[in-house]
This record gives C-alpha cells, sequence and structure tokens, in this order.
C-alpha cells in the first residue's frame, strides 16, 4: 500500500519510514496536516498514519477534514500518538472516523499486526468510513481538547523560550570567545553575558592559577557582594558547593540553601534562589568554575544544565586556546632573539662562518667568510667553492669526503684546505662543519679560520730552530776549534821557529832558501788561520784592513792549481784597477778556497772550466733591488763558476 505518514518529529518520520518500507510498503511523508493535505489532493494515497500535536493543522483536525471528503474519507485513518492517553481522547478520535488509535511506544511487530489487520479489513470492505456528525458533547469536548492543547503548547513555549535564552547565552558566550582575546575581560563580559539569559540572575567566574588556588574572580549582577566574593575565594574561603565543585566531575546544583549554605557569605544573596556551579575544564585542566545564580522559583532542567556545561566548557577551550597562544609568542620571542643571537653571533665571529645545502652550495656567508676567499656575498649564495673554482683539483677529494659526512649528519674537522683567493692568491684555511637544522631546512654550518700567518710563523719557527740549533752545533765546534787551535798554535810555532832558523843557516843563492821562504808563508798563513779559529771560537770581531784582494785572490789560485785534477781548465779575470776594500785577508782567502774547491767537486774528474772574476761595479738605484741589504756605491764583485 502507498501510506502517508504525519509527524512534526524528524525522528518518528524515519521510524516509522524504516518500519513500514521493511514490510514492503510505499511511504511518503508530511511535517504536519496542512502539508498532508496538499498530498492528499496531489497523490493517491491508501493509508494515513498521523500524530495528533502538531503545528498548524493537529492530527484531529486532519481527520475531520479527510472525513468531510467524499473522496478522502475512504481512505483508512490511524492515530499513533503518545500525547494523549485518557479515554477520552480516543472515544473522541473514533468519533472523528478514525479507524484505530494507537499507543506510542508499541513493539513493531504489534505496530505492525494492527496494520495488517486494517488493511485486511478494507480489502474484505468491512472498514466503512463514519458518517462526521459534532454533538453538543461533542464540541464540548473539543474546547476541553483545545484547551488543553493551548496550555501544553504554551509550557512547551515556555521551555522552548528557556533553551533559546541559555543557547542565545552560548551564542553570545562563542562570539565572544571568537572576538575577545584578553583572559580578564573575556571572563567579566561572560559573566555580563550569562545574566543576560532568562532565569539568570546573577553570575561569578573564578579563575585558577597553576596551584589549584583562586587567581582572580570576576561577577556580574551581585552588586557590593562581587568584592566580598573576589576576597573570599581568593583568601581560601570556600564555601561546600565550591570545595565540591573543585573535586567532583558533575554540576553542583544547590537547592536546600538552609542545609547547603550554613555560614556561606553569599547566603543572604541566594534567598530563594537555585544555583548551580561548573566546573570550567578542557582536556583534564580544570581552568576554574562558574557558577550561576538563578531566578527565584526557577527549576534547572536536564536540558539546561547541559547547555551550561557547553558555555563553561567554550570557556575553558577559549582559555585553553588562549595558553596555548601565549605558549606560542614566548616560542616565537625565544625563537626570535635565539634567531637574532644566532645572526651577531654569525655576522661578528672572528671567524668565517659559511651555510651550505647537503650539496655544498652557499646559502649565506658572514664578513669574515666573505674576506678570506674575497669574494661579496651576492656572489657567494647559490655557489660554491668548486663552482667558483676556490677548491684546487687536489683538494676536492677530501671536499667530497667531508660531504658525505655531512649528509650523514656527521660532524668534521678541523681539516686544513689550501684555497685560491678570487685574485689567484693562495690561503691555507682550517675547516669544521657541523650538521644543523634552520626553519627545518637541514643545512650545515663550515667554520673557516685563516692559519695562512700561523702557517707562515710555523715555518718561520722552523727556520729559527734550525738556525738556533746550528748555532748551538757551531758554538761547539768553535769550542773545540778553540782547544785544537791552541795545541796547533804550538806546534806552528816550532815550525816557524825552525823554519827561520833553518833560512838563517842557508845561504842566500841556495835554493832551500826559496824553499823556507813559501815554509814561512804557509806557518804565517796558519798563524792567521789558527788566529780566525780562536776569534771564532770567543765569538769576537774579525779584524779589517785596508787592502787589495787581487794578490790574495792570484795566491790562493796557485795553491789551488797543485790540488785540482788537471781536466779543470783554471781562467783568471781580474780587473788591473781594481780598488783598496776593508777585509781580513784570511776571510777572503778561506772564502775562495772553499768555493773553488766545492766547485772542483762539482766538476769530479770529468772536468771543465774553472773561472774566477773580480771586477768593480757600481750599484745605484736601478740595480739596488738586486741587493736589498747593501747601500748604493762602488763595490768589487768575486765571482766563482764552473
Amino acid at each position: 500500500m502507498r501510506i502517508l505518514i504525519v509527524d512534526d518529529m524528524v525522528e518518528n518520520l524515519y521510524m516509522l519510514e524504516t518500519l513500514l518500507k521493511g514490510s514492503g510498503h510505499e511511504v511518503v511523508s508530511a511535517k504536519n496536516g496542512v502539508e498532508a493535505l496538499e498530498r492528499l489532493k496531489t497523490e493517491p494515497i491508501d493509508m494515513i498514519i498521523s500524530d495528533i500535536l502538531m503545528p498548524k493543522i493537529d492530527g484531529f483536525q486532519l481527520c475531520r477534514e479527510c472525513k468531510k471528503d467524499d473522496t478522502l474519507r475512504k481512505i483508512p485513518f490511524i492515530f499513533y500518538t503518545a500525547t494523549y492517553t485518557e479515554e477520552k481522547d480516543q472515544e473522541f478520535a473514533l468519533g472523528l472516523g478514525a479507524d484505530r488509535f494507537i499507543i506510542k511506544a508499541m513493539e513493531p511487530e504489534f505496530f505492525m499486526e494492527i496494520i495488517k489487520g486494517v488493511i485486511k479489513e478494507y480489502e474484505k470492505g468491512i472498514l466503512t468510513p463514519s458518517k462526521i456528525t459534532i454533538e453538543k458533547e461533542d464540541a464540548a469536548y473539543l474546547m476541553e481538547h483545545n484547551e488543553r492543547l493551548r496550555n501544553k503548547l504554551e509550557q512547551k513555549l515556555d521551555e522552548l523560550e528557556e533553551i533559546n535564552s541559555v543557547m542565545r547565552a552560548i551564542r553570545g558566550v562563542n562570539q565572544l570567545i571568537v572576538r575577545e582575546k584578553d583572559r580578564d575581560i573575556l571572563l567579566q563580559k561572560a559573566c555580563d553575558i550569562l545574566i543576560e539569559a532568562r532565569g539568570s540572575d546573577a553570575s561569578w567566574l573564578g579563575f585558577l592559577s597553576d596551584e589549584k588556588t583562586f587567581a582572580k574572580v570576576v561577577g556580574s549582577g551581585f552588586g557590593e557582594y562581587v568584592s566580598l566574593l573576589s576576597e573570599h575565594i581568593i583568601s581560601g574561603d570556600h564555601p561546600p558547593c565550591i570545595k565540591n565543585a573543585l573535586v567532583q566531575k558533575d554540576m553542583v546544583v544547590i537547592v536546600d540553601k538552609t542545609r547547603e549554605c550554613g555560614g556561606c557569605f553569599l547566603k543572604s544573596a541566594y534567598v530563594g534562589k537555585e544555583a548551580a556551579i561548573i566546573r570550567v575544564e578542557h582536556a583534564d585542566r580544570l581552568f576554574g568554575l562558574l557558577a550561576i545564580l538563578f531566578a527565584p522559583d526557577v527549576t534547572v532542567g536536564e536540558e539546561e544544565k547541559g547547555l551550561l556545561k557547553e558555555v563553561a566548557g567554550d570557556i575553558a577551550l577559549s582559555l585553553h586556546n588562549m595558553e596555548l597562544e601565549e605558549e606560542h609568542k614566548r616560542m616565537d620571542e625565544e625563537l626570535r632573539e635565539s634567531e637574532e643571537m644566532f645572526k651577531k653571533l654569525f655576522e661578528f665571529a672572528p671567524d668565517g662562518f659559511y651555510l651550505n645545502d647537503l650539496e655544498g652550495n652557499f646559502i649565506d656567508g658572514n664578513k669574515v667568510a666573505q674576506e678570506i676567499i674575497g669574494y661579496k656575498k651576492e656572489e657567494l649564495v647559490g655557489s660554491s667553492f668548486l663552482k667558483l673554482g676556490v677548491l684546487p683539483p687536489e683538494e676536492i677529494p677530501k671536499a667530497a669526503e667531508l660531504l658525505i659526512e655531512n649528509f650523514n649528519g656527521r660532524a668534521t674537522g678541523p681539516d686544513e684546505f689550501i684555497l685560491n683567493r678570487k685574485d689567484g692568491t693562495p690561503v691555507v684555511v682550517e675547516i669544521m662543519t657541523l650538521p644543523v637544522t634552520i626553519k627545518s631546512q637541514k643545512v650545515v654550518l663550515a667554520v673557516a679560520r685563516d692559519i695562512s700567518e700561523r702557517k707562515q710563523a710555523e715555518e718561520e719557527r722552523k727556520k729559527l730552530e734550525a738556525q738556533l740549533q746550528q748555532a748551538q752545533k757551531m758554538e761547539a765546534i768553535g769550542t773545540l776549534a778553540g782547544g785544537i787551535a791552541h795545541d796547533f798554535n804550538n806546534i806552528l810555532a816550532a815550525i816557524i821557529g825552525y823554519a827561520e832558523i833553518a833560512s838563517l843557516q842557508v845561504a842566500e843563492d841556495d835554493k832551500a832558501k826559496e824553499s823556507l821562504k813559501e815554509v814561512l808563508k804557509a806557518g804565517l798563513r796558519a798563524k792567521n788561520l789558527v788566529k780566525q779559529i780562536l776569534a771564532f771560537s770567543r765569538k769576537s770581531e774579525q779584524e779589517r784592513i785596508p787592502m787589495q784582494i787581487s794578490p790574495i785572490v792570484k795566491e790562493a789560485l796557485k795553491l789551488l792549481r797543485s790540488s785540482l785534477p788537471t781536466t779543470i781548465e783554471i781562467r783568471q779575470n781580474i780587473e788591473s784597477d781594481t780598488g783598496i776594500v776593508e777585509a781580513d785577508p784570511t776571510q777572503i782567502h778561506q772564502i775562495l778556497m772553499n768555493l773553488c774547491t766545492n766547485a772542483g767537486h762539482a766538476m769530479g774528474e770529468e772536468g771543465g772550466v774553472l773561472e774566477v772574476t773580480l771586477t768593480n761595479v757600481d750599484i745605484d738605484a736601478r740595480t739596488i733591488r738586486q741587493y736589498p741589504d747593501m747601500s748604493p756605491g762602488p763595490y768589487l764583485r768575486l765571482s766563482v763558476s764552473d
């Protein structure tokens, strides 16, 4: 059958539709009598199931209208209601022509049995629609019914107004929560909004600190009691209702004030009024308490309690969000300060700071970093040591190893690199790297220190150490030489003395006379050499005298000829007009002997040309650069080449 169901409650329509469709019937629905009549005029309907209490046209009037119509009066009409349960209601409904009067809520199988029975009677033609006749008693009953209906509607409207009032308060609080970011203003205005709701005389909100003590209390509607209220609650003077609300989850409702409010400091304000205290709580965090003082003779229903809990929950959520926002602000400020400190350390660090990505490309570089390699920041960013040509080919494998370590999250260094500056000059740096995360991006912080001066200082130190060692060695040699020289002097004294005696004993024309003269010359030269050794051992100044060098050069070469191989040719290039210089003749002789001996050793048995040159030179402004430790002027230049 095609059945029309009429009810102003969506839940009831859904239940009936599901039940009837499950039994194979086609179902259409209407939310009131007006919609039902419109459907009946335009659609074929085999049965009507209707509630009684509905807006616009109720069920009784709908039944009457159907039974007045010659076409519609043949359709079976069933009342299904929980609004009326009196016997008169059922009699009145059947008197209007209804076929059945079913009281909610009936078990589905019994309900469907009744429907099946009506269908069978309809199919057999047993159902005979009644003719509507309204007698005086029926009219009186209808007036009584209308009066009861009006009273119920007024009661429902009052209840609805109470609910709407709380809903308006919820909406007001929600709008306040969206726009208000100051906690104290939020608490105060929430109290103001709540007392505007119908049935509320006053309200207060107490905010708890982290130590579970009240830090602030605000109220609305208490007048002069507000300061007293705040003073007592903050000081810890809590009446039983507050103590209970702090330890239990449910709303505390105060009904019997004489029993529950004994010595409360607000007892006089609560006379004849019901009150409720609700926990302002979110995610197990108790932010405070919300108290509502209702108007006299107002009883708080379960639905209103639920709505007030919702208000308290919304306030708690807003306070929670404020705490989160404050925490975020604090963290943002700490992050900003940290970033600012990092920027200062980065920019003013005495070492070069580079920020690279994991592929080695520069993200940033401080002032020192730019100075080390001679590139400006805009030239560095987006490039790398390799792209800029800063990294020599021999350093690339070592740099690649560092990148791999950084990619795997490991720090490196210190490692020494030789880099090429922008101008091509080399610079020695010591580099340490550390993988870090900046603004969720994994990067590498590289710290570079220019150690070129340190390396140079180390080289100088090594040279000085070598010189010191050489000096110490020479000092030891000098000490040894001094001891030898003293002994050698005694030997020379005998050689020179006996040579002089022998010379006196030999005739002037004797060839031995010349030989003895040469012995005396060699002895005197040896004496001067010993004198020089003794001077060296005593670190005394050598004796310099005005002298000509050319005779000493010729004498030295004459001696060398007998000691050098015949494969070595000695060439002399001695200018005749060489001037007089200040020098130690023994040192000049020694120097020339050493240089020529070294040259002879260099040429070996194969031989060659040993050339000794003595020339005049003038050092002027043009040539002074070749001799930075000398002053301009005339000089003698003695050179030995092989």
